[in-house]
């Protein structure tokens, strides 16, 4: 069963997350509030997704997703960008550093063909 972290300081975000996620089947899901939890979770649970909000308390979704790729290389991370000119250094850095980047709303089309692209579908 695919194993999803869904990192966001917002629970209505990742409650709307996990509703959106269930419409395709996916079922187990981890969640995260800040980059200390994300990365406490993220080296116990090892979860084979993780969808990383960008602007978060402590650190941000960078560095979280920075220290994530030194935890493991080969990680599969979203990065879900806020937009606003106030954002626009680290929605940059975030699309260099990422391949993985989606908009915030989430338009649920675009997130169910972006987990599609990097983990199976449950059935």
């Amino acid at each position: 069963m695919v194993k999803i972290l869904l990192v966001d300081n917002s629970s209505y975000i990742r409650y709307q997350l996990m509703l959106l996620l269930k419409r395709d089947n996916y079922k187990n899901f981890i969640h995260a509030i800040d980059y200390p939890d994300a990365i406490t979770k993220f080296k116990e649970e090892k979860p084979d997704l993780t969808i990383l909000d960008m602007v978060m308390e402590n650190k941000n979704g960078i560095e979280t997703y920075k220290e994530m790729i030194k935890i493991n290389p080969k990680a599969k991370i979203i990065i879900m960008i806020t937009e606003g000119e106030v954002y626009k250094d680290l929605i940059k850095e975030a699309k260099e550093l990422c391949d993985n980047t989606i908009k915030k709303p989430l338009p649920p089309s675009d997130i169910s063909a972006l987990l599609n692209k990097l983990v199976p579908q449950e059935q």
